[in-house]
């Protein structure tokens, strides 16, 4: 029977973890282990961790210092054994069908990497169903390379992915090492990127078998307390990734241009806090201006494509595009 290894990465997370550790427990599908990272915690994550190692013998602890949810990944991929992997985040909580499903696509299709729809739960409780897709499909590697980019969903926690494929060059895991513990946002684009590239195809499943639930507890979801190191951050983020695409021989124009909105969506987001904190200052704008990848690939994108995607957002959003276009 295949395995699935489960990677739940927590910081700070003993008041969620139960939940996410009982939608584990509770899966149709029984064949598959957890790993808990518990990343540097100083609440009670760890003690609840171990009782629940105690209960049951699929589940295994790692406990290490603080070093930020790209190394927690990583020191989880490290841990564990299974013929999959599979991530989740603390607080967030798969469906009792999850598995069972997921593994159902794996044997009927031969596929390398299964990727679901999800639910978005409020931090009232109030569950929001939510979708990229709306039918199961196969695509070939270079198909889903291109939906997953076009989607911004990039995501680990809802993809599925052979174990052999799980694979990173000495380069990018001292690109983890250097960079791993002050990347907050985005990371998880950077580390899919390598294991979709090895994909022969990728099956996408409708069916909505993640609950992602909004809370600012979890390891992914923290503030970074300088937005312009958020800006800076991003732009190698998808500096990396666009050399990797590009090494890799799948950089057509359709992919360039994704990336380019992308980058350019990840970098409006972080200028809209800057606005907000009165930090939009000359000597980071013209670091961000004078570097490379944003002056040649991302300051390209007109800024017309961009108000197209932030139709409905308040007029902040738009204040923030012209200052960031029409000022640095």
């Amino acid at each position: 029977m295949n395995r699935y290894s489960v990677i739940l990465r927590a910081y700070n997370a003993g008041t969620q973890l139960a939940q996410s550790v009982e939608s584990v427990v509770n899966q149709r599908y029984p064949y598959w282990e957890l790993v808990i990272v518990n990343d540097g915690s100083v609440d009670n994550t760890r003690q609840v961790a171990e009782e629940y190692a105690v209960k049951d013998s699929r589940i295994l602890v790692v406990n290490q210092p603080n070093r930020g949810c790209v190394l927690a990944t990583q020191a989880g991929i490290e841990a564990s054994s299974g013929d999959y992997v599979v991530l989740l985040d603390a607080g967030d909580r798969y469906e009792p069908d999850y598995l069972w499903k997921v593994n159902q696509a794996f044997e009927e299709y031969q596929t390398d990497m299964v990727v679901v729809n999800y639910n978005v739960v409020e931090a009232d409780g109030r569950l929001s169903s939510f979708g990229y897709f709306d039918q199961d499909r196969t695509l070939s590697m270079p198909q889903a390379l291109e939906l997953i980019l076009k989607t911004t969903n990039s995501a680990l926690w809802n993809k599925v992915v052979r174990r052999d494929k799980v694979q990173y060059s000495d380069a990018q895991k001292r690109f983890f090492e250097e960079a791993g513990k002050t990347l907050n946002f985005g990371d998880d684009l950077y580390q899919l990127i390598s294991p979709l590239l090895r994909c022969a195809n990728v099956r996408f499943l409708a069916d909505r078998l993640y609950d992602y639930v909004l809370d600012a507890g979890s390891i992914t979801r923290q503030k970074s307390r300088d937005p312009w190191e958020d800006v800076f951050q991003r732009v190698r983020l998808l500096e990396v990734t666009f050399e990797t695409i590009r090494r890799a021989g799948y950089l057509t124009d359709t992919i360039q241009s994704i990336i380019q909105l992308n980058c350019a969506m990840f970098i409006h987001g972080c200028v809209v806090q800057i606005m907000r904190e009165g930090q939009f200052v000359g000597e980071n704008r013209k670091r961000l201006r004078e570097n490379r990848f944003y002056r040649d690939i991302v300051a390209r994108v007109p800024l017309t494509e961009l108000r197209k995607r932030v139709s409905n957002r308040p007029t902040l959003y738009f204040a923030a595009f012209n200052k960031l276009y029409l000022h640095i």
